[in-house]
């Protein structure tokens, strides 16, 4: 049964008194139920809390987006938590840097032992990352450190101040406290993604993070599918239900459908735009290390050269071991020659976009702006329309087709289902129970009829 309360009516000693001495688990959202990305919540059981990502909110508007352009390594916290991308939760950041926000408890003075545990490192998962307090270990797949080092000194990393982070090999348990939290890989659109199965006494909470089954390690979700049948909590994704109208029923399927691009099929779609004799610019989002593979071997089968940022060419040399040509070595000629395919990030748009030659082509492919909600966007049509530059869109979601996250909440058959990262949540279906959780709300993980009272 799940018993749950505001948590604004319990004092912090009333939360430890009720949870170590019953060994009873709870849980706490602090962030992201209802919005795509920025999940933060967090499992306390005898004393120790596990806080589940550490993202911030992604909200594109133009006064949101002014605010974030002031950012430095040492006002993140304080500009992400006056701007409401980051909770003020208590026991997490420094001592030192919540005396601006009252009644906020730093994590030197928080009486229960806390640790972080990172699903994948996109910003809406890590954005708040360096603004952990020092002292809190924070966990990580092996290959999300290992990305993130090669990130980090590319200089590409969150704000706030650096800190250790602790690798975990994936299937192999680690404890925090009396908690049990084993990783696993998942199939997502980041290198080193993970889904967890976290178990405090003897309640098994499965958490996917971002998932789906159409990419190149579709068999890692399927493996995670069988790890987390008849958890007794699972708590999942569902970005695409988010664009589901109101009245469309849900069903899980795997099934792909005619107008719905895999992974795998990206890399022909890619080779009939470059092999046009035209000038072809494109841009991919760095973390995704599987299309940086795909583009640099889909490039080998053409006759021309491949240039990307130095960014994404320091990825490739470091996590592909390939040696690709660097955009810091062209001339303003050279973004007019159909010889070559040209990495051009956003961050590089405004300023290289008129060394373009009119009639080239822009393959965006799930990179900046993000979509027509990104403020951005329009900005971004309107350099390509004018310029006469070709616009195509190439894209295979980090998120499962709804169908799909339905389908994988079918098969583990939770006892209770808890959908988060969506605007629409409650389009997914629980087979057994189904609760939408609240922010600040404490649900206690308690055994008996799977029913809730409030």
């Amino acid at each position: 049964m799940f018993i749950f309360s505001h948590a604004s009516k319990l004092s912090m000693a009333s939360v430890v008194e009720q949870v170590a001495p019953n060994h009873k688990a709870t849980i706490t959202f602090y962030a992201g139920t209802q919005t795509i990305g920025g999940t933060i919540a967090a499992i306390e059981y005898n004393n120790h809390r596990v806080v589940f990502d550490f993202g911030t909110d992604f909200r594109p508007d133009p006064e949101t987006l002014a605010a974030l352009r002031e950012l430095n390594d040492d006002n993140a916290l304080r500009i992400f938590l006056e701007q409401r991308l980051l909770p003020k939760v208590d026991g997490v950041y420094p001592d030192a840097q919540v005396t601006a926000f009252p009644g906020l408890i730093g994590a030197a003075e928080f009486p229960i032992h806390t640790a972080v545990i990172i699903s994948h490192l996109h910003l809406d998962h890590v954005g708040g990352l360096l603004c952990i307090d020092p002292g809190i270990d924070v966990y990580m797949s092996d290959k999300s450190l290992e990305l993130y080092n090669v990130l980090s000194e590319a200089g590409d990393r969150p704000f706030g101040h650096e800190r250790t982070f602790n690798g975990v090999p994936y299937y192999k348990p680690f404890f925090v406290g009396d908690i049990k939290i084993t990783a696993y890989p998942i199939d997502h659109d980041c290198y080193g993604a993970s889904a967890f199965i976290i178990e405090a006494g003897d309640k098994r909470i499965a958490y996917t993070g971002d998932l789906r089954i159409h990419g190149v390690h579709s068999r890692y979700t399927f493996e995670y599918i069988e790890a987390a049948k008849h958890a007794d909590l699972l708590i999942t994704e569902g970005v695409a239900a988010s664009f589901l109208p109101d009245d469309y029923e849900l069903v899980g399927s795997k099934e792909f459908g005619e107008d719905f691009y895999a992974e795998k099929d990206l890399d022909r779609q890619f080779l009939d735009l470059f092999e046009l004799k035209k000038p072809i610019l494109f841009d991919f989002y760095a973390r995704n290390i599987e299309r940086l593979r795909m583009i640099i071997d889909t490039a080998s089968k053409t006759d021309k050269q491949l240039v990307l940022s130095p960014k994404h060419a320091f990825l490739a040399k470091k996590l592909l071991g390939a040696d690709v040509r660097t955009t810091d070595s062209l001339t303003d000629a050279d973004y007019e020659s159909d010889r070559l395919l040209i990495n051009l990030p956003f961050e590089q748009f405004d300023s290289c976009i008129d060394k373009v030659a009119s009639g080239s082509i822009y393959i965006h492919s799930n990179s900046e702006p993000l979509g027509p909600f990104d403020s951005r966007w329009q900005a971004f049509i309107d350099a390509l329309a004018i310029r006469d530059i070709e616009l195509h869109s190439l894209h295979s979601s980090g998120h499962g087709k709804a169908e799909h996250i339905q389908y994988v909440i079918d098969q583990i058959q939770p006892k209770v289902l808890m959908p988060v990262h969506s605007l629409k949540p409650y389009k997914s279906v629980g087979p057994n129970q189904r609760i939408l959780p609240e922010i600040g709300v404490t649900y206690m993980i308690d055994g008996g009829d799977g029913q809730a009272n409030k």
